[in-house]
């Protein structure tokens, strides 16, 4: 049975995803989606707090910017951990994102990013808005 929770919730994951890049542009967008545990003493605040940081510094860093990050938790199912739902109008800005988390700034992002939660799996999607 929580396996069967397990692999609804991470549909709907993937459709909240989709519903997200989709809802507030028209054109296709790029969607990572990460599957996390918060780290022992952390809240889902702390998540938030770093990955705002995270967003932050790439659309600082990655040309043309608009980049989305939603954490993502659970109403209905397994609520013990959450998701991050990362959102890029491009493939060519999530390479972007991919250099600028390379240097050392992002490398220490990454680290305080580490620090809040582990991340078991992630996908990388094309989002095509329907309708």
């Amino acid at each position: 049975m929580i396996r069967l929770l397990k692999n609804v919730m991470k549909i709907f994951a993937v459709c909240f995803a989709f519903a997200l890049a989709s809802s507030a542009i028209a054109e296709d967008r790029v969607v990572v989606i990460w599957n996390c545990e918060l780290a022992d003493g952390k809240t889902t605040e702390d998540v938030q707090t770093a990955n705002g940081r995270w967003v932050k510094f790439n659309n600082k860093e990655v040309a043309g910017g608009d980049i989305r990050s939603f954490v993502a938790t659970a109403i209905v199912g397994d609520v013990s951990g959450f998701t991050y739902l990362d959102s890029f109008p491009n493939i060519e800005s999530w390479a972007g994102m991919q250099k600028a988390m390379a240097s050392a700034a992002g490398r220490a992002l990454e680290a305080e990013l580490n620090q809040t939660a582990t991340c078991s799996q992630s996908s990388l999607y094309n989002a095509v808005e329907s309708g």
